[in-house]
C-alpha cells in the first residue's frame, strides 16, 4: 500500500477516517474509498497526518474522525459479512473528463458498468496480483468494487456518480463518430495489434 498515493487522494477533500472493523484491522478512508492498513503501529489522526506529511499549520483544514465501522461499512468491508461478490472485469476504454480519469468495470454476464476514479487506485499500484469485483450491501442499496491481492481483501472503492451533462456529452460523441464516415484503418494481418484509443459517490 502506497500511503502517499492515499494521502494524494484524500486531500482533495480533506477527509479522513480511521476506521476499526470487527476483526481488529484499522482502515484509512475519505468515504469514498477504504484502504487496509496492515504491519504498522496502531493509527490515530496525528500519526496518519505525519505519514500524509500535513504540516502542523495546516491539520486544522481537516476534518478527521477516529471510530468504528457502521454496519454499511462492515458489508462492503468484511469478508465474512455475508455478502456476495461478483467479478467484474476492467475495460479497456478511459475518459479523462474536466480533471478526472474514468476507469470502467463490466460486472461478468451482466451490462451493468461501475466508473471510478484512476487516482483512487494509485494505492495499490504495487501490489503483485489484482483482482476485482462487485460487492453490493445486503439491502442492495449501494454496490462497491473491491480490490483482492490473491485472497485478500486490500481495498473497498465506491463507483463514481457521472453528472447527467456528462453523459449526455458521453452519449453525443459515441453518436457522432457511428454516424460519421470516419474510419480508422487496422493492418488485415493483425487487427488485434491496433493500439488507436481514442461526482465521487460516498455513502451517506
Amino acid at each position: 500500500m502506497k500511503l502517499n498515493a492515499v494521502a494524494s487522494a484524500f486531500k482533495k477533500n480533506k477527509s479522513l477516517y480511521i476506521l476499526d472493523d470487527s476483526h481488529g484491522n484499522q482502515w484509512l478512508s475519505n468515504r469514498a474509498a477504504y484502504y487496509l492498513i496492515t504491519g504498522l503501529p496502531k493509527l490515530v489522526t496525528e500519526n496518519v497526518l505525519t505519514m500524509f506529511d500535513i504540516p502542523e499549520d495546516k491539520r486544522s483544514d481537516w476534518n478527521c474522525y477516529e471510530r468504528e465501522m457502521i454496519e454499511l461499512e462492515k458489508q462492503l468491508c468484511c469478508d465474512d459479512s455475508g455478502v456476495l461478490e461478483t467479478p467484474v472485469e476492467l475495460m479497456e476504454v478511459e475518459i479523462s473528463w474536466q480533471g478526472k480519469k474514468y476507469l470502467f468495470f463490466k460486472k461478468e454476464k451482466s451490462n451493468e458498468v461501475f466508473a471510478i476514479d484512476e487516482k483512487l487506485l494509485k494505492p495499490l499500484c504495487d501490489e503483485d496480483y489484482l483482482r476485482f469485483f462487485a460487492r453490493e450491501t445486503i439491502d442492495r442499496k449501494y454496490t462497491a468494487i473491491t480490490l483482492h491481492n490473491g485472497l485478500e481483501l486490500r481495498a473497498v472503492i465506491l463507483p463514481m456518480r457521472i453528472h447527467e451533462k456528462t453523459l449526455k456529452e458521453m452519449k453525443f460523441i459515441t453518436s457522432y463518430f457511428r454516424i460519421s464516415h470516419i474510419v480508422i484503418d487496422t493492418p488485415e494481418e493483425n487487427p488485434e495489434d491496433d493500439e488507436t484509443e481514442y461526482e465521487q459517490g460516498m455513502l451517506e
